[in-house]
């Protein structure tokens, strides 16, 4: 199939003047030009501009994506797999918080009353107790025993507030996880961001830092399916990813 720009345009839903700026900046160019001057797109830049507005979708930067697309490596059917894991991590996340609001609606319509605070400490009680139950033994044998009492002890401590904003910083390190495994390169700025942020998480959590303890968690990861699954999640090699990003992070 062979289109205009108008056409372009309508079929994928955004401007002509997008289309445009797409070319300008070398990201999106036309197949080639008729003898009057007009742009003709191909399947290709049909394709091409698909996986923009994808990567759009994850709130990346026009920069980034060009630096993605331009990729001798790229691939386009792997990035579409990674684009399905992005969506299937959302729809889980989205099915959460509808099962919330039902329970809650269920709980208004029958009388059944349960305080804010309640709700939360529940909450933080049952993740603490599925901890224990999938790492607790692992976590004592790796680190010493106190740390890992001195970890649920600071969780325990969290506000409602505290409690929601590490749950945000989970979703940008992911994300962002999830957009430097798509450069490719362990040493990018966007693998160091993701370290970074990772460091900010487990700080939400650990009595104290370590550089030492950090690297070992992330083998640990590495070397136990339970944990590699979450990442492998995020994007397929994650967590490979994650340990090489990590051990060029801890050395600068």
């Amino acid at each position: 199939m062979m289109y205009y720009i108008n056409e372009l345009s309508k079929l994928a839903g955004v401007s002509t003047r997008t289309i445009r700026h797409y070319n300008d900046i070398g990201l999106l160019t036309p197949a080639y030009l008729t003898e009057a001057g007009y742009r003709v797109y191909t399947d290709n830049e049909v394709m091409l501009l698909q996986q923009i507005m994808l990567y759009k979708e994850m709130d990346m930067k026009l920069s980034d994506i060009k630096l993605i697309i331009s990729n001798p490596d790229f691939n386009v059917k792997d990035a579409l797999y990674n684009h399905l894991d992005s969506l299937i991590i959302n729809k889980e996340r989205t099915e959460k918080m509808i099962k919330t609001i039902e329970n809650t609606i269920h709980n208004m319509e029958n009388g059944e009353t349960m305080s804010d605070n309640e709700k939360f400490e529940g909450f933080k009680k049952e993740l603490i107790s599925e901890n224990e139950k999938m790492y607790g033994e692992e976590m004592a044998e790796k680190y010493e025993n106190q740390v890992v009492k001195d970890s649920y002890k600071k969780l325990k401590k969290m506000s409602k507030y505290e409690y929601e904003q590490v749950k945000l910083l989970e979703i940008r390190l992911s994300n962002t996880i999830k957009e430097a495994l798509l450069l490719k390169d362990p040493s990018s700025h966007k693998a160091m961001e993701a370290c970074k942020l990772h460091k900010e998480w487990i700080m939400k959590y650990w009595p104290s830092y370590s550089k030492v303890a950090h690297l070992e968690l992330i083998k640990m990861y590495n070397s136990d399916d339970r944990f590699k699954a979450y990442y492998e999640k995020i994007g397929k090699g994650a967590t490979k990813f994650l340990l090489e990003a990590m051990t060029i992070y801890l050395k600068t």
